[in-house]
């Protein structure tokens, strides 16, 4: 049932809306070219933080590509079975990935130790996660467990964007902080409103 009524629901979102994919194409154009330089710098520096925002970046295309009628045509039927899972867990990564990019950027090990051990908990806490789930998944999961899964992660790591947001803004030490909240602000409530919509366009204005 919620696989029939999820496929519904996005059928217009996937084809019949010619500014949903116009926006899906730019999207990941210039996500692309964001990913390409951003590995470029690290690359050139060796500077973790941009390491794992490039990564962070490559996952949110590899998301975001099943959406593109266009580029999903060439992907194999195998792969395309197994959509659902690889969203999911792609999910779960662009969380991780930032949540690494910005324990760099603000190098919370040096001028946040406490907040530094807390935000290490909570990335083994999306790691088990994915270990769970692809457990899980080996047994067979029905697609009401699917959801149940997935909305638990979304409303943990909102609840956790809201706590980072008011230790930050207390706590913080230079302006890069803000931008580190906005980023995080605005990924977030594009998936909150995307999980309450089920319109991705939420996601990729986020």
């Amino acid at each position: 049932m919620y696989f029939k009524e999820i496929n519904v629901r996005y059928f217009w979102f996937m084809f019949n809306s010619e500014f949903h994919q116009f926006s899906l194409h730019l999207f990941g154009g210039m996500s692309s070219a964001f990913f390409i330089s951003t590995i470029a710098i690290y690359l050139h520096n060796k500077k973790m933080e941009f390491f794992w925002y490039g990564i962070f970046l490559l996952l949110v295309n590899i998301y975001f590509v099943f959406f593109n009628s266009y580029i999903k045509s060439f992907i194999p039927e195998g792969i395309k079975a197994h959509t659902l899972i690889i969203q999911n867990i792609a999910q779960v990564w662009i969380n991780l990935c930032y949540l690494l990019f910005a324990m760099y950027n603000l190098n919370t090990n040096r001028d946040y130790p406490k907040f530094h051990q807390f935000l290490k908990v909570v990335a083994y806490v999306l790691i088990g996660f994915m270990v769970m789930y692809l457990i899980l998944n080996t047994g067979g999961l029905s697609p009401a467990s699917h959801r149940r899964l997935m909305d638990l992660q979304r409303l943990v790591m909102a609840l956790f964007v809201v706590f980072n947001t008011y230790y930050l803004l207390r706590y913080g030490k230079s302006n890069f902080v803000y931008i580190i909240l906005l980023a995080a602000f605005l990924f977030t409530s594009g998936a909150v409103a995307t999980w309450l919509t089920l319109d991705l366009i939420w996601m990729v204005l986020g």
